[in-house]
Formats: C-alpha cells, sequence, structure tokens
C-alpha cells in the first residue's frame, strides 16, 4: 500500500486555481468587447437615446452573451487554446452562439408584435423550435447543451434590463444590423488581441513565467509520448521530470534519456511531496497503468487535498467517478481530477436557494393543496397522502 511522507505533505503551499494567465484574458475580453460595441454604437448619431449610464450598463451587459460561451469552449485553458487555428476557430464558436442568444433576446421582446393576431404563423414556429431541439438532441447532444444555456442567457438578460430600464427597450433591439455589425468589430478585436497575447507575448516573450510545471509519474512509452508531443508542439507545460513508482529504475540506460530529452528521474513517489515542494510542480500526470487501485486512490486524494491537479489515461477511468472530469491534454485524450472550488460554500449557497425557493412556492399553492386534500378525503378512504 503507498505511503506518502507525511512531514513533506505538511509543508508543502496550496496551489491556487486561478493563474494571472486568466485573468489577464478575462479583463482583455471585457475592454475590448466592451470597445467594438462602443465603437459601432456612439459612430451613429441618435441611436442611443437613454442617460449615459444605461448607455455604458447597456453596452457592458451585451457583452454577457459572449463571455458565457468562452468557459464552455475551454477559451480561459492553458492547455486548450496554445494551438493558434484551435484558438480562433473556439472564439468564432462562442460568437455564434452569443449571436444565438442575441436572437432569442430579440424574439422575447418583439414576438407580441410579430406574431400578433397570427396563428398559423405561432403554430409553425412552434413546430420549427420543436423540431429544431428534436434534431439537436439526437444528433448533436453538445450543441443542445449550448442551445439551453443561449436560452437561459436570454431570459436572464431580458430580466435584468427590464428591472433596470423599466419602460425602456434595448437600444440594440431597435437596431438588429448595428448590434450584428458591433458583434462582428467585437469579434476581430478580440481575436486578433488574444492571438497576440496567447500565442506571442504568453507562448514566447513570457514563455517561462506562464508555463505550468508538470511531472510524470512513470517511464514507460507513454511518457516519453507526452514529452515529445509537448516539445513538438510547443504546449505551454514543462516536463520537470519523471517520478517512479515503487523503486522502478530506468532500464534504458543512456539511450532512453535521449529518447526522454535528458528529462531526470526525481524520485520514487513516496517522495511525492518532496518532490512538489523542492520543483514547484503544478500538475501531476499518471501514465503508469501498473499502479494498483488502491494505490491510485491513495494518490489521487493526496493531489486533490494539496490543489494539484492529477491527469491519467482513460484506462484507470474507473476510480472515484464523483471527481473526475474526461477531459484532453493538449489534445490527448486524459482524464482530469481537481479540487472542487469552494464545495461547501456553493452546497450551502444551494441549500438556502432551495429552501427559500420552496417555501415560496409552498406558500402560493397551498389554497391549491388544501383543496385538493379536501377532495381525496371526500372521494377516497384511508390518508391524503398515499
Amino acid at each position: 500500500m503507498l505511503k506518502i511522507n507525511t512531514e513533506a505533505e505538511k509543508r508543502l503551499i496550496y496551489f491556487s486555481p486561478f493563474s494571472p494567465y486568466q485573468l489577464a484574458l478575462f479583463l482583455y475580453d471585457i475592454v475590448f468587447l466592451s470597445l467594438g460595441l462602443f465603437i459601432v454604437f456612439f459612430k451613429f448619431n441618435g441611436i442611443l437615446k437613454f442617460s449615459s449610464e444605461n448607455k455604458a450598463f447597456q453596452i457592458i451587459l451585451l457583452t454577457v452573451p459572449v463571455l458565457s460561451f468562452f468557459p464552455v469552449y475551454g477559451l480561459y485553458s492553458y492547455h486548450v487554446i496554445f494551438r493558434g487555428r484551435d484558438h480562433v476557430k473556439r472564439i468564432l464558436k462562442a460568437f455564434i452562439w452569443a449571436f444565438v442568444s442575441l436572437c432569442i433576446i430579440y424574439f422575447l421582446y418583439r414576438w407580441p408584435y410579430l406574431l400578433a393576431g397570427n396563428n398559423l404563423y405561432s403554430g409553425i414556429l412552434i413546430l420549427l423550435a420543436a423540431f429544431l431541439i428534436a434534431i439537436l438532441g439526437r444528433f448533436f447532444s453538445d450543441y443542445l447543451a449550448h442551445l439551453v444555456i443561449a436560452i437561459g442567457v436570454a431570459f436572464v438578460f431580458v430580466g435584468v434590463t427590464g428591472f433596470v430600464l423599466k419602460d425602456h427597450v434595448p437600444f440594440f433591439v431597435d437596431n438588429v444590423s448595428k448590434a450584428a455589425a458591433a458583434l462582428l468589430v467585437s469579434l476581430i478585436l478580440v481575436a486578433i488581441g488574444r492571438y497576440f497575447i496567447v500565442h506571442t507575448v504568453y507562448s514566447n516573450w513570457l514563455r517561462r513565467y506562464f508555463r505550468r510545471q508538470i511531472a510524470i509519474l512513470g517511464d514507460n512509452k507513454l511518457s516519453r509520448k507526452i514529452i515529445r508531443y509537448i516539445i513538438d508542439n510547443h504546449a505551454p507545460f514543462w516536463v520537470c521530470g519523471l517520478v517512479t513508482l515503487n523503486n522502478h529504475e530506468n532500464n534504458g540506460g543512456a539511450e532512453e534519456n535521449k529518447d526522454l530529452e535528458g528529462k531526470k528521474i526525481l524520485g520514487d513517489v513516496k517522495e511525492l511531496p518532496e518532490i512538489l515542494e523542492a520543483n514547484n510542480v503544478n500538475e501531476i500526470l499518471i501514465t503508469d497503468k501498473s499502479i494498483s487501485k488502491k494505490d491510485l486512490i491513495t494518490l489521487l486524494d493526496f493531489l486533490v487535498s494539496m490543489g494539484r491537479v492529477a491527469w491519467f489515461p482513460p484506462d484507470l477511468l474507473p476510480i472515484i467517478p464523483v471527481k473526475l472530469n474526461i477531459d484532453s491534454f493538449c489534445g490527448i485524450p486524459m482524464i482530469r481530477m481537481c479540487l472542487q472550488r469552494n464545495p461547501a460554500f456553493f452546497g450551502k449557497i444551494k441549500r438556502l436557494t432551495d429552501v427559500i425557493l420552496s417555501s415560496i412556492l409552498i406558500l402560493l399553492l397551498s389554497p391549491l393543496l388544501a383543496l385538493v386534500a379536501i377532495a381525496i378525503k371526500l372521494d377516497s378512504k384511508g390518508p391524503i397522502f398515499y
């Protein structure tokens, strides 16, 4: 059974799941999305009729549908966007779904006028919507989830703008063509700027400061493949070395070290706390499939408790499924395991929300429930609750 040095474990510093890399990208997205919208809408005189506060509020709020899809497409994940072409494709997909959200918002504001007095058009539209959802659910399940997000974002947007603007309609609803142009300008600004930041500033100029330190548990063929892949594709990781399992030694000699691009053996897995501390390792990639189930559970629990991210091949999937995320390590199919962020806090928030909402619903439905209870008692034998 695997035992890890607990004295060294106490000296480990918790590693934050957030990084300057992600924060800088998020701030850039907000600024340049807003800038693209301002450039288009302030160019046309008379388009904005409300106070300057409402102008700024509406334009900033328009960035929400776009930013809602950035995490969906992994645009803040360093191991997802390191390829330039793939990065641009993901940005484009996020903007397409943002445009879908804006179309839903437009429809929510205009449907009483578009379909007023025309039941035929209403029925056709409902049938088309149902058909579209059925097709997405049958053949494109991922896109169905994105459609649900788009609808949710649209309803939240309409609710917030209705609360703030009262009887006014958001300016872009009356200027659909200009809204589309603003979205296109924002897409260009964000794509160009992000490409420069990620693939020039981070990947070249500041590469040594923003690469994640990773150690590989195992010295097998898969380890060599991953090291070569990281080097050839300029992935944002630095493999600081390998960790052996149960004092396995590198039997390949100098030839194998050459295949491993000179990566050294950092030590045995039992010395993992010291290895993490000495090398400032952020993530561990487990490639040794000979590890036993008990040892893997011990190792994963240790890494997660220390705030490190653990990766391993799908072959080792059937272990602690509640903590696992199917992901790709720079394009290689892997399982990612990491600490859930503030699970206790969000659990309490969820519980509080459940209690408040259920109490309100019980109060609202209590007259109806009382009538149903009386009707059951008068009509049937036995207790009200079966």
